[in-house]
């Protein structure tokens, strides 16, 4: 069996004949997984386009592919949305990681009483957002969930009306 590696491209479209990779995506693809031209990649702009592409260059800057088929264009996904209390760095970023590869569409670092807070909140998003987009590729998913700002319960509960269902969970 093959493996099936994929690759996170925002600017992708349906009608795309060509997509190129840079920065991130180029490293892990040409200096972490050493793939080579004619190696088959897949590709999601992560609004729920995947596409088959054939790698057809790979230079020292950047991976150029020809998209072969378009595997899937899906709609929007359910709103799923986690809020999740500013625990430890490393185990908020697990936590959040794992309910990434079990589809969550949003997440919501939230402020309680017992929380850590002392953290930079742009880089912080900035890291959420790379955990996000590193779990969605793990779990082969097509959609990339969306990191809001660091709220505090008093947001969450005048927001919680834009909910369906809201469920609460505590130790």
């Amino acid at each position: 069996m093959s493996h099936r590696f994929l690759f996170y491209a925002p600017a992708l479209e349906r009608d795309h004949t060509r997509v190129d990779l840079a920065d991130e995506e180029h490293h892990h693809l040409a200096r972490v997984l050493r793939l080579r031209a004619a190696d088959e990649i897949h590709v999601t702009n992560g609004r729920g386009l995947l596409a088959a592409a054939t790698l057809e260059r790979v230079t020292r800057a950047r991976s150029e592919a020809a998209i072969t088929r378009l595997l899937a264009d899906q709609g929007a996904p359910r709103r799923f949305a986690l809020a999740l209390a500013l625990i430890g760095r490393d185990r908020f970023a697990q936590a959040f990681e794992q309910c990434v590869e079990l589809g969550i569409t949003e997440c919501v670092p939230l402020v309680t009483a017992g929380c850590r807070r002392g953290r930079a909140e742009s880089a912080f998003h900035q890291r959420l957002e790379r955990v996000a987009v590193a779990a969605m590729k793990q779990a082969f998913r097509c959609h990339r969930p969306v990191v809001q700002p660091v709220a505090d319960v008093r947001a969450l509960c005048a927001r919680i009306g834009a909910f369906e269902r809201a469920v609460q969970f505590q130790q």
